[in-house]
């Protein structure tokens, strides 16, 4: 996030115009975002657990990072929502009995998916009900290469290593797809919820994992 969106995502969140300018901390503090400390004090991670989840940027946790000067030198403040707390809760319950490198490759495969299905599913709708041609294929899977290769530049921040990424998740589309139901079955028996829901995954549940009553087709 720029220096520009966060003012005028402060903006957006109500900053008051006629008090004393705050700096950008106090400002999210205010608006009810969590500091290390409540963090740390609210889920039983450890500073070090905590800042390792931080420097290896863990899929799907996504707080703010506010630069301050402070010894000498510019230090990372961050700030956490009410979902990143919640997220975090379900990383130290799962880490009962997994890996930190189990539960992100979870997240991992979770976030990807839901940020391809998102934009799949805009392209399927534009469909209104007809059956899907040959041009329409083409089109999906141009717009799974496409939209992978965002994600993952995001991720890599390399242009050549997402492209062949994008182009490796295309051409194999339906195998991660398939494997998805799998993962959200797990986060569901850590009380993941709100976190499958929050993704755009309910549809992913297998029926049998419902009570069949109608409310649980997931299709």
């Amino acid at each position: 996030m720029t220096e520009k969106d966060r003012k005028e995502n402060l903006v957006d969140l109500g900053t008051p115009e006629s008090e004393e300018p705050q700096d950008e901390f106090e400002v999210y503090r205010s608006l009810g975002y969590l500091s290390t400390g409540d963090v740390i004090q609210l889920t039983g991670f450890t500073k070090n657990e905590l800042f390792y989840l931080l420097s290896t940027e863990f899929p799907l946790l996504k707080p703010i990072r506010i630069p301050l000067q402070g010894l000498g030198k510019e230090l990372n403040a961050y700030l956490f929502s009410d979902r990143d707390l919640y997220i975090l809760t379900l990383i130290k319950s799962m880490k009962k009995k997994l890996s930190l490198q189990q539960i992100r490759g979870m997240f991992s495969k979770l976030e990807f998916f839901s940020f391809v299905k998102e934009r799949l599913d805009s392209l399927e709708d534009s469909l209104g009900g007809l059956r899907p041609g040959e041009a329409f294929w083409k089109e999906r899977e141009e717009l799974i290469e496409k939209t992978a290769g965002e994600y993952y530049l995001r991720k890599t921040k390399n242009e050549e290593l997402s492209s062949e990424l994008a182009e490796k998740a295309r051409e194999e589309w339906g195998f991660i797809e398939s494997n998805i139901p799998k993962a959200v079955i797990s986060i569901l028996e850590y009380g993941g919820e709100e976190l499958i829901d929050d993704l755009g995954l309910k549809g992913q549940i297998p029926i049998e994992q419902g009570n069949n009553s109608d409310d649980d087709i997931p299709f």
